[in-house]
This record gives C-alpha cells, structure tokens and sequence, in this order.
C-alpha cells in the first residue's frame, strides 16, 4: 500500500492500549465521524486531524499523497472518556493491489474522542509504518544525514544505498517500504527492515520469503493477537503460502478459518487453493481433514461449482487433476 503522507507524525506517544481493555460502544459520536472521513474513500481528511511535523508546506504537500480505497471496515473499536481506538481494513481500489499482495491493508488510530476527534497514533499493519515511531526520529530527520535520507527517498527510491543512509532506523526503513510498496523497489526495502517487535505483515510475508516455518508460525499468531481471524487477513496468508509455494504450512488454519467464516467467499477461494496446491500429484486417496473441508465447501458452493473451480486450478497450473479428488468432480462443469 502506498502510504505517502508520511511526514505526518503524532506530538504525544502515547502507547496504544490493546482491544477489549476498555468499554466498546457498537456507535459513538467519534465512530461516526471516523466512518465520515473514510466514506471519502481517502485516508486524507482522518490524517487532517493530527498535527503534522513543522516542514515547509512544500515538503508536506509533495508527501502528502491520497491512499485510495473503495470500502473500509472498521474491525475493532473501543472508547472511554479519555481515549479511543480503531482497527481499520481498507480495501484498495482497483490497480492498487497485484498477484502477490491483496488489495486489501489493516491500519490501527487513536487519539482523543470526540465528534472532532484527534488521532495521536497510526500504524500501519502492511508495512509496519508507526507515526509514533517516526516523531521519535525528528531530529534526526532534520539533520543532513536525515535530510540525505529523505531527498533520495523522494527522487530515487529505488536507490540501495537507502538502507545503508538509514542508519539503522527502523522509522525510515519502514518509510522506505511505505513509499516501494507495489514497484520494483520493494523487495530490496522489504529485506532492508528491522524487527520493531510490532506486528506487520511485511515480517510474515519475509518468512515464506526466507522459507523459515517458525518464524511464519510466530507472525501468525502476532498478527491474529492485533487483527483478530479476520478472513481477508487469512486471504493475505493464503496468497504468500501460495507465492513462495509453502501451503501445507498453513492449510490447515486456512481451513479452519473458513470453517469459522463459510460465507466469506475470498477465504473460501485462498483455502481452497492453498489445499490444492498441499495435495501431492499421485496421492489416491485425500486425507480425512480435507475429505471434510471439500464435503463442506461442496454443500457451501454446489457439487458443480466446486468441481469447475478445482478443474480450473489445475489447468491454470498446468498440472494433471490428482484421482484422489475424484469424488468432488463432476462430469459437467457448467455454473
């Protein structure tokens, strides 16, 4: 996702209180006005109400970006008197998503409550950018050093000497991934970052990457801590087991997340692929756990569109349909 308001940082860091330690109300006066910015369709007006960094207003228009989306959902929310906070999914709009990314990111806010509400933390869950964190490294970006930073960053962020101009900062790195997010930069941005101990997807997508099956166990359950079973989360983990060819790490979760969630169609498409690519090519008979899940999907979906969609995958993998899914193919196909 291309965060581009990124000079944009909090003037209090306050540490963000987990969901569920506070009173949850299913609307207030601050929800409203949350869910009125955001039917903008841009992060714009919710990024208004936080103090931005004293830059000239040059530099803070040429960051100053639209992140567009086409819906949002708010996830997760909780308000006191004192405080609020908001977990956010975004579904991007059309082109902002590819193959090997969803279109879809998960931001987390809070601040003050209020029908003019304030927001004094953001995080973003896609590429582990912390407001908070960036406010922190102020006078370092002000420094020549800083400002070395940054003039790259902004005329060739494909440059590799970013990550050695960084210094070692998480803040920019995660600045630098923000800004690489779907170009040809982003794989060096994205082996660039630093473990903040902060949920992200980029460290779950970086451990299929680096085929480390510990370390995609340890963000998947980080990551369902801070964003809960929501299914387009699990779409995500579906499309990078998918990518780096390791689903039968996860097959069994996604599955059970759709079991959980047998309406979501997009966590019934990514289990379903994931439990195909899991099947060995000359096993005869399916296991007794997908035996169950394709029975289920069958009478979710419909004996014939599970059977054309099964029958789609392998022609589009250009691979033999294995006899041990036989049972769930049938000799028409029409929808």
């Amino acid at each position: 996702m291309r965060w581009m308001s990124l000079l944009q940082v909090c003037l209090t860091a306050l540490l963000f209180w987990p969901f569920g330690q506070s009173v949850y109300a299913s609307e207030t006066d601050t929800l409203a006005a949350i869910r009125a910015d955001l039917q903008t369709g841009s992060l714009r007006p919710l990024l208004s109400r936080q103090t931005i960094v004293n830059l000239p207003q040059s530099l803070q228009e040429k960051w100053l970006a639209e992140v567009r989306f086409e819906t949002f959902a708010v996830t997760g929310f909780n308000q006191n008197s004192e405080r609020y906070a908001a977990r956010v999914r975004l579904h991007l709009a059309e082109g902002e998503g590819t193959d090997n990314i969803a279109s879809v990111t998960f931001i987390r806010v809070a601040g003050t409550p209020g029908t003019q509400y304030t927001v004094d933390q953001f995080y973003d869950y896609a590429t582990g950018l912390d407001l908070v964190s960036l406010r922190s490294q102020q006078a370092w970006l002000a420094s020549r050093s800083g400002e070395m930073f940054m003039t790259t960053l902004s005329q060739d962020p494909g440059n590799p000497d970013l990550a050695k101009l960084a210094q070692g900062r998480a803040a920019p790195l995660a600045l630098w991934l923000a800004q690489c997010s779907d170009k040809p930069c982003e794989l060096a941005a994205l082996q660039a970052q630093i473990d903040t101990g902060q949920p992200a997807l980029w460290q779950l997508r970086k451990a299929f990457a680096d085929n480390d099956r510990s370390a995609v166990d340890s963000q998947l359950s980080a990551l369902r801590s801070a964003l809960g079973d929501d299914p387009w989360f699990w779409q995500i983990t579906g499309i990078y087991a998918r990518h780096h060819q390791h689903c039968d790490w996860v097959v069994v979760p996604l599955q059970d997340a759709w079991k959980e969630q047998p309406n979501s169609r997009s966590l019934a498409d990514s289990a379903l692929q994931c439990s195909l690519a899991a099947i060995p090519q000359n096993v005869e008979t399916l296991d007794a756990r997908g035996t169950v899940f394709l029975d289920r999907l069958s009478e979710q979906l419909g004996p014939q569109r599970l059977s054309a969609a099964i029958k789609r995958y392998y022609q589009h993998q250009q691979r033999v349909t294995p006899g041990a899914l036989s049972p769930w193919m049938s000799e028409t196909t029409g929808e």
